[in-house]
């Protein structure tokens, strides 16, 4: 597993995906014995998700792929971890993921569960929270039943603001996003 690990910070954008889809891979379906391995590589997929150029066109894919793959391991092993809320945080920093359509189910449908649990990242951060569902709709990273259930993670959260403040957010959009509105929060 090490190479794994040292291929999170390689300078090579597709290797670094590769190595976070492992590590993704491994906290979905490897089970309790991965947890050591993959909380050892948060740090890491969190620095290179965070370094300047993440969101350039050659590293985009590499960096939403160690969002979901985050997201993965903050699920799986959840109560292994004794900072997750720094790690919660950290994750939300990274979104939206908009290009990787695989990746991108993973990280809303955290998102969604982060809404239905009222973590205090996401209740703190309902503006930036409604942005990235929208870009990832318009984008159509989600569609169907996650688009679904992230929509209705978000209404509910939409709903805890005065109607005036919801509306307002939800007005903020262009006419191209405003379609996307009508279609998913009508």
């Amino acid at each position: 597993m090490n190479p794994i690990g040292a291929a999170l910070t390689a300078s090579d954008a597709a290797i670094r995906q590769v190595a976070s889809y492992t590590v993704g891979a491994c906290a979905q379906f490897g089970g309790f014995e991965y947890g050591p391995f993959c909380l050892a590589c948060l740090p890491s997929m969190i620095q290179m998700a965070n370094v300047p150029d993440a969101r350039a066109e050659d590293n985009l894919l590499a960096t939403e792929n160690a969002t979901a793959a985050i997201a993965k391991v903050l699920i799986a092993f959840n109560s292994q971890i004794p900072n997750y809320n720094e790690y919660v945080d950290s994750w939300f920093k990274m979104l939206p993921v908009l290009q990787d359509e695989e990746a991108a189910p993973f990280a809303y449908g955290f998102l969604s569960s982060l809404i239905q649990q009222n973590h205090p990242v996401v209740v703190g951060q309902i503006p930036q929270v409604l942005d990235h569902v929208v870009q990832a709709l318009s984008f159509r990273s989600i569609s169907g039943k996650t688009a679904d259930q992230v929509v209705a993670s978000v209404k509910q959260l939409l709903g805890t603001l005065p109607q005036d403040q919801a509306v307002a957010l939800l007005n903020k959009y262009d006419a191209e996003s405003q379609q996307v509105i009508q279609e998913y929060f009508s």
